[in-house]
This record gives structure tokens, sequence and C-alpha cells, in this order.
């Protein structure tokens, strides 16, 4: 470990905070090539503005993290980590805020598929799917007033299902894992098992 990482450190005094390792992360994914994430970011051109790529102080006078519900995000996904274009987002923000995000319109109000599943009482996947076989004014109807076959692809009416709605729902309004397992009486490791088969 060099002299100068040591001493960043102890100046600051923020090594392994939540901030601090957004930053890194952050830099991470912008600056390092051999990054997992680096093709969605500094391979697609976006950067970390100078006067936060070095100094993580400068990167941490922009505001501390209101709470661990919130994670670093860019309001405009085709700019870069610079001062106006980031901001600390709840992960309900940050889905509306996705590139691959699927926008729909009906009658004058125009939502992310994420938005209007929330709405009508679905998982995102499960209004995916909707849309796939219906047109869009029959998929976008309340869960409570959809006409489903009792058996087959789509159905919502079994157990399971609606306890995988729930589950998304609570994660959706910001609860941890651990938070909605013990709200549903539920196990932590079914709760993740549900939420990965739910964002394939």
């Amino acid at each position: 470990m060099t002299k100068k990482i040591v001493a960043n450190r102890v100046k600051h005094g923020k090594w392994g905070s939540p901030e601090y390792w957004a930053w890194a992360s952050l830099r991470q994914r912008c600056l390092n090539p051999a990054n997992p994430q680096f093709h969605d970011y500094g391979g697609r051109g976006i950067t970390v503005c100078p006067e936060w790529a070095n100094d993580f102080m400068a990167f941490y006078n922009h505001g501390p993290r209101p709470s661990p519900r919130y994670s670093i995000d860019r309001k405009d996904n085709n700019k870069g980590y610079e001062p106006g274009n980031v901001r600390w987002a709840v992960r309900g923000d940050q889905q509306r805020n996705r590139r691959n995000n699927v926008w729909i319109t009906v009658g004058d109000e125009t939502l992310c598929r994420q938005d209007w599943a929330n709405r009508l009482g679905y998982t995102e996947t499960q209004l995916a799917n909707r849309l796939k076989r219906l047109p869009v004014q029959d998929a976008i109807k309340p869960a409570s007033e959809a006409t489903t076959p009792k058996r087959g692809y789509g159905y919502l009416g079994n157990r399971t299902e609606l306890r995988d709605q729930k589950i998304h729902s609570l994660t959706i309004d910001g609860m941890s894992g651990r938070q909605v397992a013990e709200a549903m009486g539920v196990s932590r490791s079914l709760v993740c098992t549900t939420l990965r088969r739910l964002r394939r």
C-alpha cells in the first residue's frame, strides 16, 4: 500500500464508508477496462469529472448518503459522474432512470413499465408477459380485474404468485431483503431467490 493512499485515508477518515465505496466503485466502472461493468460505463463514454476522479472529499462534499436506502445515480444516463448530474436515489427512482426502460402510454398518461406494474399490482415480469400476449389496453388493467386462465401462462391467482407480488412491492418501497422477510414471516433466502427470479 503506498504512502499516498495511507495519507489520503488518514486525511479524510472516510475510508470504508458507504460514500467511499460508491466513489471507488464508480471510478472502477468508468476508468478500469478490466472491470466487468466497464463496457456499460467507461466503454460507452461515461466519465468521472476531473474534480472527483482522484479526490474523494470533492465527491463527498457533493452530499453524504441520506440513508442506507439510497445509492448513487446519474440523472442523465448518457452523461458522466459530475456535479449536477449525480444524486443519491432509492431503488424505485433508479429503476425509472434505466436506459432500457420500456415506456407505455395509455390515454394521456405515460409511465415506465415498472410504474405501471406497481400501480396495477403486478411484478414487472408479469406485466411484461401480459403485454406480449394482449393489446396494451387489455394488458394495463389492475390485477384484481385481470381475466386470466386458472392454469397456464400468466395465471396470477395462486398463492405463490401473490406472495411474489408482495415481496416485489415491498422491495420497491425500499425495504431490505431482511426487512421483507421479517414483515412477511418468510426466510431471507426465499426473498432473495424470488427477487432473482423476478428480475430475469
